[in-house]
């Protein structure tokens, strides 16, 4: 079985040791080979039985989608959500609004789009993060806010190096859990436990946290 590994363009360290550790892994089993995403060279791919995606910032607005899009064009089988589950959930606000037409409980939420300010905060404290990143990525020591003024900030900040909406969201305080599903399967729950790190970090995942102190962050 041939695997190719597809990831982003270029690539950071953090991603280069992440792509290098799913090849490595995947070696000891399978004929792989990795590859960035680049649209003039997908044709090559029709000949691998398997498309391990790492792709997530391809694109612009809607970058995740495209990779699995052009694959299920291709009949190529790839690990990771499908086009639709992608387009959804890359939008935390229309994630959000999925769920409560579902009945699944939320925190309350609203959406400030670039060009529009909010002059009321509805419920304290409330986190305020870019409607379209992953990886914690806009997400900062004081994206926790309690006051408009510290909300007008926050919001301001994400439209101007994001050029996005900003979701703010009421904060819930306590334990983080993270839970994997494949198909229908749910896989081992495992908590994120922030109580090992050192006394001036924010104990959430802010970019800082996920990004630089994985390792002294406990996974239980």
């Amino acid at each position: 079985m041939r695997i190719t590994v597809v990831h982003d363009a270029p690539l950071d360290l953090h991603h280069e040791k992440m792509v290098n550790s799913v090849v490595n892994s995947l070696e000891k089993s399978f004929e792989v080979d990795s590859r960035p995403f680049e649209i003039d060279a997908v044709g090559r791919l029709r000949g691998t039985d398997l498309v391990f995606n790492l792709t997530t910032a391809m694109g612009n607005t809607e970058r995740q989608v495209h990779l699995p899009a052009v694959l299920d064009l291709l009949g190529i089988p790839f690990t990771g959500s499908g086009t639709t589950a992608n387009a959804l959930c890359i939008n935390k606000t229309l994630t959000k609004l999925i769920m409560k037409a579902c009945g699944i409980s939320t925190p309350e939420f609203f959406s400030v789009r670039p060009g529009e300010t909010a002059d009321n905060l509805p419920f304290s404290p409330a986190i305020v993060k870019p409607v379209k990143e992953g990886g914690a990525k806009g997400i900062w020591e004081d994206s926790v806010v309690e006051s408009v003024d510290d909300m007008q900030k926050a919001v301001s900040r994400i439209h101007e190096r994001f050029e996005q909406a900003a979701l703010v969201e009421r904060f819930i305080e306590g334990r983080e859990f993270t839970v994997g599903i494949v198909n229908s399967e749910v896989l081992p729950i495992m908590e994120i436990d922030f109580s090992s790190l050192p006394d001036h970090l924010e104990t959430f995942y802010s970019y800082r946290v996920k990004q630089f102190h994985g390792d002294e962050t406990n996974y239980i």
